[in-house]
């Protein structure tokens, strides 16, 4: 007589019901989640930091919520997926970050941007160490927490972390182009590069995982 009893081989796979259900859930509410983040990450973006800022934050989240349906686990893992890159591109933000402000990065996207701009919004170099390298990087921290343990949302937030790092470095080589300037050099173009092979690195390796690979 066989045992009616989920095997391990079933709990990974997911074939257990009370497994699969909570699996859905936590699917759930992380995806609630992040459509609320995005909604108020990019009102927030554009009232108090200008519309450049704000199409950044839209493009991240729509990168991370597509790449987290198309390739996320969606299940507490044993070990975190990509972590290392995790950190990798919080620590290459943190020098993106410092780039941007010695070199008054907020400032060259108010000046290449002026529309982008309602009076009285936009980062000085003061509000930007206080948003970018400071909140934000708190907050990118706590994800990390979540993604050591292994659980849906942390999973989510190596998305955001991964998609922020790539859309940030690529935005410093397109803002020039986009607002019509002459070629320059924009404050994070030293920086960017790491920045961008790093989240890329993080990407593929979420994609690989999400495949069964072995990086």
């Amino acid at each position: 007589m066989t045992s009616s009893r989920p095997t391990s081989d079933d709990l990974v796979r997911g074939d257990d019901p009370a497994r699969l259900s909570d699996r859905r859930g936590a699917q759930l509410i992380t995806l609630v989640f992040a459509l609320a983040l995005t909604v108020t990450f990019t009102l927030a973006a554009f009232v108090y930091a200008g519309a450049p800022y704000a199409v950044m934050a839209l493009v991240t989240s729509c990168v991370a919520i597509g790449g987290w349906l198309r390739f996320g686990r969606y299940q507490v893992l044993d070990a975190p997926v990509a972590f290392n890159f995790y950190i990798g591109t919080l620590v290459a933000l943190m020098m993106l970050y410092s780039e941007e402000w010695y070199l008054h990065y907020p400032s060259t996207l108010m000046r290449y941007f002026p529309r982008g701009y309602s009076a009285g919004v936009g980062l000085s170099e003061h509000a930007f160490i206080a948003v970018f390298p400071l909140t934000v990087s708190a907050f990118m921290t706590l994800g990390a927490l979540a993604h050591y343990r292994g659980t849906v949302l942390g999973q989510f937030s190596a998305w955001l972390v991964f998609a922020w790092g790539g859309v940030a470095a690529i935005a410093v080589y397109l803002i020039g182009p986009l607002a019509g300037q002459p070629r320059g050099y924009v404050g994070g173009m030293l920086a960017a590069p790491v920045v961008l092979i790093v989240s890329a690195l993080g990407i593929r390796r979420l994609v690989r995982s999400s495949r069964g690979w072995h990086a």
